[in-house]
This record gives C-alpha cells, structure tokens and sequence, in this order.
C-alpha cells in the first residue's frame, strides 16, 4: 500500500512538471521550427528534451563530456536551456558568442544582477525578451520568469 502511495506521488509531480514544462515552452514555440534542430544542452533540462520529442519537434539531447561553456562549435538551429546556477551571465554570454538562435528561461529577478545586465547590454542589438505568465522553479522555488532570446523573436520585446 505505501510502495503504491509513493509511486503515486512520484507520478503526480511527474505529470505537474510535465505540465509546468508545457506552460513554459508554449509561448515559445509559437516562433520555432518544429523541423529544424533544437539543442538541449543540459542534462538539468532533460524534461525540455523529452517534452519536445513527444511533439515530434527535432531535438538534440546533452552530450556526456561536452559542456556548454567550452563548446566553441555547434551544428544546430536553436539552443534552448534553463540554467540552474547564480552564474547566468557565463551562459548568456556564451549563447551570445555562439550566434545561433538561442531561447534561455532565467527568473525575472536575474535582470537586476549587475553581471546579466553587462552582457544583455553588450548585445543589446540582438536581446529578445519573451515575458511568459507562468513561473518556474529555480532554486527550489517558484518564481516570475522570462525568456532571453536572440534571433527567435519578431521583435525585441514580446508578452505571452
């Protein structure tokens, strides 16, 4: 009875992180390509990869051994990653210094750090923001947060 409880448990948050996944990436896949290759480069964002596989979109999971910030290559169309670190403006600036559409989900308090407004200033040029309702989980928490894109966006600033 309790093991039943469990995976009960375990399916629920399951099927409410695929939910939450959805809410996210919905705004944002207005403006892709479901045929041209999108990148996951996390392995922290293997729902995404998953999530967008189930809707036949054309994915490339994390690689082991690669990591985002060396890569200086990579043969795709789109990057999409959620970063769970205190250092955002490291991948921004590397999403930035690759020049491939990128979309990064990052909380909307984030744009207040002194680091992330060097490099969104430094690419000011091809800075998307894509403000989206639904709040995620970052740090254990949920919490307000967009999107920084570059080249996905029709214009510099869009609203769910």
């Amino acid at each position: 009875m309790e093991i039943q409880q469990i995976n009960n448990a375990k399916n629920e948050k399951k099927e409410d992180k695929t939910i939450l996944i959805s809410k996210i990436l919905k705004p944002l896949l207005f403006y892709i390509n479901y045929n041209l290759k999108i990148w996951i480069p996390l392995k922290e964002n293997i729902e995404i990869a998953d999530y967008l596989k189930s809707r036949n979109f054309n994915v490339e999971g994390f690689y082991d051994g690669v990591n985002f910030l060396s890569t200086s290559v990579v043969m795709t169309n789109y990057i999409f990653l959620i970063p769970q670190t205190n250092e955002l403006n490291k991948y921004l600036y590397k999403a930035f210094m690759l020049g491939i559409p990128f979309a990064m989900l990052i909380p909307l308090y984030s744009l207040a750090d002194e680091k992330v407004q060097s490099v969104l200033r430094s690419n000011a040029n091809s800075t998307q923001i894509l403000f989206i309702k639904t709040k995620y989980l970052f740090n254990t928490k949920l919490v307000p947060s967009i999107w920084i894109c570059s080249k996905i966006l029709p214009n510099s600033i869009e609203f769910e």
